[in-house]
C-alpha cells in the first residue's frame, strides 16, 4: 500500500517525479472524468498541479500535444529547454500565435503531409521545424521523434491524443491529477471511444500500478506505471 504525501504550495513537484524514460502521459481530470472547465484544463488544477506539470516537463526531452489543445489552451513555448512538438494533420495553426513567439524555442510540427502548401510555408517562415507524416498515430509519431533522438517523451493531450496513445499501449506511465469537482459536461479526459452498436468486439483493459500518491487542497496526484508481462 502506498502512503499519501502532502504537496504544499512551496513544492516544485520534483520529489514526485523520478527520472523518466519512454512515454509518459500527464493529465488532470474532474471527479466525473471531464478534461476541461469552459474548454480549458486550467480550471481543474491548482498551484501544485501546475508545479507538477513543470517538473514533468523538466524531466522530459520532448512534449507531445495535439493542435486542438494548443489552440484551446493558447500554448506558448515551453518554459524549460524541453522541445515542444504539435500533432496536426491539417497544419491549422496560427503563425502569429504564442506558440511561435520565441525563435530560440521553435516548435516541431508533426503531420501535414497533405496540408495546403501555403500553410506549410507560413509555419516554416514562423520558424517551425516540420516533420511530414500522413499518419499522426502513435506508432509513426514515436518512430519519427525517436529517429531525432528523443527518448523521454511526455504526452499532454488532448483527449483524442491520450485515447490514441493508450489504445496503442504506447504509454509507460501516467501522472494523473484528480480535481475535487464535478463538471457535468465536456470531453472525457481520455477521449470518447464511440463504437458502432453492431461492433461486438471486446476491449482489453490496460493495467497500471500506483507508484506514488500525494494531495494538496483536496486535489489528489497519482503516479502510475504500466504493468507489462513478458
Amino acid at each position: 500500500m502506498i502512503r499519501f504525501e502532502e504537496m504544499d504550495g512551496a513544492d516544485d513537484g520534483s520529489a514526485f517525479v523520478p527520472p523518466l524514460d519512454g512515454v509518459t502521459a500527464i493529465a488532470v481530470t474532474s471527479m466525473d472524468g471531464r478534461a476541461t472547465v469552459d474548454g480549458v484544463s486550467g480550471g481543474l488544477g491548482n498551484p501544485s498541479d501546475a508545479a507538477l506539470l513543470q517538473a514533468v516537463r523538466r524531466a522530459s526531452d520532448l512534449i507531445l500535444v495535439g493542435a486542438g489543445t494548443v489552440r484551446a489552451e493558447d500554448y506558448g513555448p515551453a518554459a524549460t529547454p524541453t522541445r515542444l512538438a504539435v500533432l496536426s494533420r491539417s497544419l491549422d495553426l496560427d503563425p502569429e500565435s504564442r506558440l511561435f513567439s520565441d525563435p530560440t524555442h521553435p516548435p516541431i510540427i508533426i503531420g501535414g503531409a497533405a496540408a495546403a502548401p501555403e500553410r506549410r510555408a507560413a509555419l516554416a517562415a514562423a520558424g517551425a521545424e516540420l516533420i511530414d507524416l500522413g499518419d499522426t498515430g502513435p506508432v509513426p509519431v514515436l518512430d519519427a521523434v525517436r529517429r531525432l533522438g528523443f527518448r523521454r517523451i511526455t504526452v499532454e493531450g488532448g483527449p483524442r491524443v491520450y485515447r490514441d496513445f493508450l489504445a496503442a499501449d504506447a504509454v509507460d506511465r501516467v501522472f494523473l491529477t484528480l480535481a475535487p469537482m464535478i463538471v457535468g459536461a465536456g470531453s472525457a479526459t481520455f477521449g470518447n471511444d464511440v463504437r458502432d452498436v453492431h461492433d461486438n468486439r471486446t476491449t482489453t483493459p490496460l493495467g497500471f500500478h500506483a507508484d506514488a500518491a500525494a494531495f494538496s487542497d483536496s486535489h489528489v496526484f497519482v503516479r502510475y506505471s504500466r504493468l507489462r508481462t513478458g
